[in-house]
C-alpha cells in the first residue's frame, strides 16, 4: 500500500516513497490480528509494570514471542493510536472497544525486521518522488479522514462501551492478581 506513508508524511516539503521487496522464505514470521493477543503484546512492550510483580512471568512470555522472531508483521502501532491503547491499560476502556476504535481508524499492517537474517532478506525496488500536486491532493484526504474518524470513534465508543473486558480482567483471568 502507498498510500499509507504518503498519507503519513503528506505536510512535509519533500516526500520519497521507497520500494522494497521482503522474502520470507527461511524466516521466523510471527503474525497478528488486531485481536486481544495483540493488545497484550503491545501493553506488555509499553509498560514495565515494575509494581506489579506477578505481572513479570507474563510480561517476560510476551516480550520474549517478539524476541524470538525475525519479522514481526501486525496492525500498525503507532503514537497517533497510542491514546486508545492508553486508555486500554489504564482500564478505561475495555478490549472490544479499543479493537472496534484501531478498525475504525483503518490501519494498515506493518512489517518490523528484528535480525539481521530478515533485514538481508530486505531488496531495494525504487524510490519515487512524491510531487507537491499530489501531495496537495493527500494533504486534502487526511483531513477529510481525520474528521471521519473523530466522528466513528464517538459511535464506536457509544456503541461498543458495556461490550469486553477492561486489562485487569484480563489478566485476572491469566491468573495475574
Amino acid at each position: 500500500d502507498t498510500e499509507q506513508p504518503i498519507k503519513l508524511l503528506c505536510y512535509s516539503e519533500v516526500v520519497h516513497l521507497n520500494k522494497y521487496e521482503l522474502d520470507l522464505n527461511g524466516l521466523d514470521v510471527l503474525n497478528f490480528d488486531l485481536d486481544r493477543e495483540w493488545l497484550l503484546t503491545i501493553m506488555f512492550h509499553r509498560r514495565e509494570f515494575k509494581s506489579r510483580k506477578k505481572l513479570h512471568i507474563l510480561r517476560n512470555e510476551y516480550r520474549e514471542r517478539i524476541s524470538e522472531a525475525d519479522v514481526v508483521i501486525a496492525p500498525i502501532a503507532d503514537d497517533k493510536m497510542f491514546s486508545t491503547i492508553q486508555s486500554f491499560m489504564d482500564n478505561a476502556i475495555t478490549d472490544i472497544v479499543t479493537i472496534a476504535s484501531m478498525n475504525a481508524m483503518d490501519y494498515h499492517e506493518q512489517i518490523v525486521m528484528k535480525s539481521d537474517k530478515a533485514c538481508n532478506n530486505l531488496k531495494f525496488i525504487e524510490v519515487t518522488k512524491i510531487n507537491i500536486e499530489e501531495l496537495a491532493k493527500y494533504r486534502e484526504i487526511v483531513d477529510i479522514e481525520r474528521t471521519m474518524i473523530e466522528e466513528k470513534m464517538i459511535e464506536v465508543r457509544v456503541e461498543y462501551a458495556r461490550q469486553g473486558e477492561i486489562a485487569e480482567e484480563i489478566l485476572r483471568k491469566k491468573g495475574v492478581n
